[in-house]
């Protein structure tokens, strides 16, 4: 969590940059804290809904089989919700919040991040917060993550929380994640949770995961033969307390947004080496 401290103190130190209002780079779209629509171009590809202006301008872009952030790339400020919604077309994967690709990167979002799914295909993940890939990068969202399946297909997963990747990395969400899972198709399970496999890295969330699926659970079978039901009770965050009431929770995650959690006794870390 000291990698997590001594990135938010790198932002306040810098103060909030200015961004693009809508970057498109390589094979990755930022919203940067701007309201999208994603949609089908009727057959000519995937496109942006906006009324900010995209890369400088006002051009559209094919955004088919990219991979799209309601938040920023690499360290920033962002103040205010994200919102990403999905009408149609073919995207590679959704984050709510933002990338952190590079190392001693770090990210806020004042606010909440905002994910619908309406319609179209995702073809990977989708995340109602941020994509903490970097060496010791950490990302923090004050309020609720909100992920609302309301038809279209995800091939893959959904989370309500982060994917924690990077090594000594982390992921703090200060409100709630909330998942709900209505109509459409998801392939993979849906968790309120974090998908956390950097070793050493960690995600915090400080609120409740809820999630709340209208969808009969589908039973699917491991190589053991034995039955599991993707949809279930949300995991508990790693490390976290797993008994205590919500005061202790709360406690508990400013001890590790102070970065002092290590030295009073309390682990912070569950390293997981591949």
């Amino acid at each position: 969590m000291v990698a997590i401290v001594a990135a938010l103190l790198t932002i306040a130190i810098l103060g909030s940059s200015a961004l693009a209002a809508v970057d498109i780079s390589g094979s990755e779209v930022f919203a940067n804290g701007e309201t999208i629509e994603i949609h089908d171009g009727g057959g000519t590809g995937t496109y942006i809904n906006t009324t900010a202006s995209i890369n400088g301008g006002n051009g559209s872009t094919d955004i088919s089989n990219r991979t799209i952030y309601g938040g920023s790339n690499g360290t920033s400020l962002i103040n205010g919700d994200t919102n990403v919604t999905m009408t149609g077309g073919t995207v590679a994967a959704i984050y709510g919040g933002s990338k952190l690709g590079g190392a001693f990167s770090g990210t806020v979002i004042n606010g909440d991040t905002n994910v619908t799914i309406e319609g179209g295909t995702v073809t990977g993940d989708v995340y109602g917060g941020s994509n903490v890939a970097g060496t010791m990068s950490g990302s923090l969202i004050t309020g609720d993550t909100n992920v609302n399946i309301d038809g279209g297909t995800v091939e893959k997963d959904v989370y309500g929380g982060s994917n924690v990747s990077g090594k000594l990395s982390g992921s703090i969400i200060m409100g709630d994640t909330n998942v709900e899972y209505a109509v459409g198709t998801v392939t993979g399970g849906v968790d309120g949770g974090s998908k956390v496999k950097g070793r050493c890295a960690k995600s915090i969330i400080c609120g409740e995961e809820n999630v709340t699926s209208y969808i009969p659970p589908r039973p699917t079978s491991d190589d053991t033969g034995i039955t599991e039901i993707p949809l279930g009770i949300p995991a508990i965050p790693l490390g976290a307390p797993r008994t205590g009431a919500a005061s202790a929770g709360l406690l508990y995650c400013m001890l590790s947004i102070l970065g002092v959690a290590g030295f009073m006794g309390i682990k912070v870390c569950r390293c997981k080496v591949k």
